[in-house]
């Protein structure tokens, strides 16, 4: 349980966030902590950068009881990353007011600063697992490839200022018209196998790109994670899909495989030709690089649940 007579924690907000709130949202946030307890001691600092992130955690010498996160996946990604890297072993509290926001709805603390405040102050933490990926990235919820994350980076920085969620799912919807495929070998534990398709992910909560249950057999602190791939299929083939994922069953999904596991590897077939949607991967909404993609579970983090 968190101590909550005299609690010091660390509001790290990115400025760039969402619709650019980031700062108005971690004075809020401390606006609602000091009501709800006078005695906690909030100190804020802006990650506006992964280098800035590094050297602030480089250097850290504090003694927070939480690190508040404000932002999204993208952001909550290489805050835990740099921590992990700097042998930095403090509860994480993720306050998801980012584009997208997976990590923090599948532990619902993605609320406003009053049931925030209270969640955060009175909830008990628990271990979580990580991702490692390609053995140098630390992430906290999805290594993926595919249609609808190749790019999703370069998205104009005004486009989600005005549009917010809608500067993703706009060009997404588009894409659905058009989906890529590519044959790919994945190697989990010690199988392998090959498969058409134009989408995978390795999950480690049951959420991503704003989907629910896109992986309701993943388990966040069972030492594993889970790869789901969407088969390469035609229109009745998408529909299926989107009726498994509505009720929560898309691993039952003929159209979908789902694997549980805690190595693995996602790269080409010698020879075939390499589809644009499948040029580079996405961690936790950055660019993760180009493949072959190495993922495979890593260290375990503490994160406040409501």
């Amino acid at each position: 349980m968190i101590n909550t007579n005299v609690m010091n924690i660390l509001i790290m907000f990115n400025p760039n966030a969402g619709k650019q709130t980031g700062h108005a949202h971690a004075m809020r946030l401390e606006k609602a902590l000091l009501k709800n307890q006078p005695s906690t001691v909030v100190t804020k600092q802006a990650s506006p950068s992964i280098e800035i992130l590094n050297k602030f955690w480089a250097g850290y010498k504090g003694k927070d009881d939480c690190v508040v996160i404000i932002g999204g996946d993208g952001t909550i990604g290489p805050v835990v990353n740099a921590m992990i890297k700097n042998n930095v072993d403090i509860p994480i509290f993720c306050y998801g007011k980012g584009t997208a926001n997976d990590f923090a709805s599948y532990f619902k603390t993605n609320r406003g600063p009053r049931k925030a405040a209270k969640i955060l102050l009175r909830a008990k933490t628990g271990p979580v697992d990580t991702l490692l990926v390609n053995n140098d990235t630390y992430a906290c919820n999805v290594a993926c490839g595919g249609a609808f994350t190749n790019g999703v980076t370069r998205y104009h920085k005004k486009s989600k200022r005005l549009l917010g969620k809608l500067a993703y799912l706009i060009p997404a919807l588009v894409k659905t018209f058009k989906l890529q495929n590519q044959r790919l070998r994945f190697t989990v534990d010690e199988g392998t196998f090959e498969l058409d398709v134009f989408l995978f992910y390795v999950l480690n909560t049951t959420n991503v790109g704003g989907m629910k249950k896109a992986c309701a057999p993943a388990c966040i602190n069972d030492g594993k994670l889970d790869l789901m791939c969407l088969k390469r299929c035609g229109l009745f083939g998408k529909m299926s899909i989107a009726f498994h994922q509505a009720f929560g069953k898309l691993h039952r999904c003929p159209c979908a495989h789902h694997i549980q596991g805690e190595n693995f590897k996602i790269e080409y077939i010698d020879g075939d030709e390499i589809q644009h949607d499948f040029t580079v991967t996405d961690i936790d909404g950055n660019g993760g690089g180009p493949y072959p993609l190495n993922v495979k579970v890593g260290k375990k983090i503490s994160v406040v649940r409501k």
